[in-house]
């Protein structure tokens, strides 16, 4: 092993948005040490909490946000001490003669083989051995994006292992990665995953308990990589953080996140580059979003349980209207979905305090924009923020209602309210802000989940071919599930009923009509399921109608259908419980950056 003289370097802090950078020289290693303290003048920062007065605050307490642990990179040298653990990631290439297949780390190659070789998860200093097999060689970019994620799974996977009193995580990274690998990514996607893992979100039980608190996790890197590796894993924390703020929303019961609660939580937020404001009932009444009023008419009609829209808008230092582009994100925010007077079986309603995921998504997009700082761009984001009641004043099928674009719409279906409130709020938003490009987040439909699945999987739809493409890119690079559903003139026919209904447009309409105005060929055979295919078109209906109320058709707009993608599935490792994911976070802030700087050419 090479040893480098012993240079100590001064320690350099700089402000990040709350977080303090410090890089320094190992002593007798060719490592760098970064370290995120997560402290503003060596104060801890406040976490948020739900429920600001004194009658909540015992509960409240155990509604924190939990700090994620900080990243550094360290030495080696020693035996894993009490409260630590060390997690060697090795990617064990397949194919023949893979290039990158063997590992070296600073643990010893001896150790790591013997330990792989024995079948053990541990070798003889204590370090935990995680590997994951992927190519040695890569035919095309997406075959090494999908490799890096396969890593980081493993990766996530071997942290259910470790000790519950495990502060202090080391991972050691190899030093040769399978030839294509971007090491960047691959840090940038472990340092989300440790700033999300262990977050306490079972706070409604006093004895809950995380499968690992970490206090401070540690990530190896040969120095030449320094300065990439450094802004990797900061945008790793960034993103672990909002998507942590996300997990938080969603995770929550719809009786602490009231609209008002909410709204309060985003106000955290406001920075000089990020404004937050909220339209209340009267604003909206105002403003005759009438669909959108129309799926809370169920509502408590109080002051915290009111529809609101919440508007987020983060604009950088350096934006010039002239030369960078506005972008709209919008995101779905029912608090809960009873389905309304179409009501719900109970089965599909236990975990309907999600149903808002959309919208936390957008939330932490923003929150994430604004502590990175992009530049060269506006985003505002829009949550549409309501519940979805039964009560004597909740809308009834076929009732008729005016959306804010002068569309009447008859509602055929009250559990298909999600369309109604982004359609209403995309129109304001195109209206006042005349953004370059639009997209939408919503656990849309129950069709997506059996179509495509529910876990790390997403149905886009829009009206430009470019941006959905480039939306479909990043979400193969992050590793999910994808189906493009391109829209037609028959889709519209479907929704409108092509001029024949009593309203302009219908916010469900059943398969039938698809085989009508030939959306699909040809209808299943009696007693037969829908295929996958026919239930994605429930998807697309959903994006259909919302392209109805573009207030500039030829604006480009994106879909995203995430229904599903807000709850995990069941994992004994981590107590067999379905916990929320912050899924949308990395879909949204990635399409951002690609708008921003140029990469998505659209047409």
């Amino acid at each position: 092993m090479l040893f480098f003289k012993t240079r100590v370097w001064r320690a350099v802090g700089i402000d990040y948005g709350g977080l303090l950078l410090m890089a320094v020289k190992s002593i007798s290693s060719p490592y760098w040490q970064i370290q995120f303290t997560g402290k503003r003048n060596n104060t801890p920062q406040a976490s948020l909490i739900i429920g600001a007065d004194q009658s909540r605050r015992a509960y409240s307490n155990r509604l924190a946000i939990q700090d994620s642990p900080a990243l550094a990179l360290t030495d080696l040298f020693s035996p894993v001490a009490p409260n630590e653990a060390r997690i060697v990631l090795t990617p064990l290439a397949v194919g023949k003669n893979p290039k990158g297949a063997t590992p070296k780390t600073l643990t010893g190659l001896a150790r790591l083989l013997n330990a792989l070789a024995s079948g053990e998860w541990k070798d003889d200093l204590g370090n935990w051995i995680t590997h994951a097999k992927v190519p040695g060689k890569f035919k095309k970019k997406e075959d090494a994006e999908k490799a890096v994620i396969t890593m980081a799974r493993a990766f996530e996977d071997r942290l259910a292992d470790l000790p519950q009193s495990t502060k202090t995580l080391t991972v050691v990274l190899p030093e040769t990665l399978p030839e294509g690998v971007d090491t960047a990514v691959l840090v940038r996607e472990l340092a989300q995953r440790s700033a999300t893992y262990g977050i306490n979100l079972k706070f409604h039980r006093q004895d809950a308990k995380n499968p690992v608190q970490l206090a401070q996790v540690l990530i190896t890197r040969p120095r030449s990589a320094f300065g990439q590796f450094k802004d990797a894993i900061r945008e790793g924390q960034v993103l672990g953080e909002a998507m942590n703020l996300t997990r938080h929303l969603v995770h929550s019961p719809a009786n602490y996140k009231t609209t008002g609660q909410i709204t309060r939580e985003a106000m955290v937020l406001a920075s000089p580059t990020l404004n937050v404001s909220a339209l209340g009932k009267a604003q909206l009444q105002a403003e005759k979003m009438g669909l959108f009023l129309s799926v809370g008419q169920g509502n408590d009609d109080t002051t915290e349980k009111q529809p609101r829209l919440l508007e987020m808008v983060y604009q950088a230092k350096d934006y010039d209207p002239k030369k960078h582009p506005t972008l709209l994100l919008v995101g779905k925010g029912i608090i809960f979905d009873t389905g309304g007077n179409n009501l719900k079986a109970s089965e599909y309603m236990h975990n309907m305090q999600g149903d808002m995921a959309g919208a936390a998504a957008v939330i932490g997009t923003m929150k994430a924009l604004d502590a990175m700082q992009l530049s060269g761009v506006r985003v505002v984001g829009l949550g549409c923020l309501t519940e979805n009641r039964i009560s004597g004043k909740s809308t009834l099928m076929h009732d008729i209602y005016t959306a804010r674009n002068g569309k009447t719409v008859e509602i055929s279906n009250t559990d298909a309210e999600g369309r109604l409130v982004l359609a209403d709020a995309i129109h304001y938003g195109m209206e006042k802000y005349k953004p370059t490009v639009v997209a939408d987040m919503a656990t849309l439909t129950g069709g997506k989940v059996r179509g495509l699945g529910e876990q790390d999987a997403v149905a886009l739809s829009g009206n430009n071919t470019a941006l959905m493409t480039a939306a479909n890119k990043i979400e193969k690079a992050l590793g999910n599930k994808t189906a493009v559903l391109e829209l037609n003139d028959a889709h519209r026919k479907w929704v409108t009923k092509d001029g024949k209904g009593r309203a302009d447009v219908f916010n469900s309409v059943d398969m039938e009509d698809a085989l009508k105005w030939g959306v699909i060929k040809e209808k299943p055979d009696k007693g037969q399921s829908p295929t996958k295919e026919m239930y994605l078109q429930h998807s697309a209906q959903g994006a259909a109608f919302i392209r109805e109320f573009l207030a500039n058709p030829k604006t480009p707009w994106v879909h995203y259908d995430i229904a599903g993608a807000e709850f995990a599935a069941k994992d004994p490792k981590r107590g067999n419980e379905e916990f929320a994911t912050g899924f949308g976070v990395k879909d949204l802030y990635f399409l951002t950056k690609q708008v921003a700087e140029g990469q998505i050419k659209l047409r």
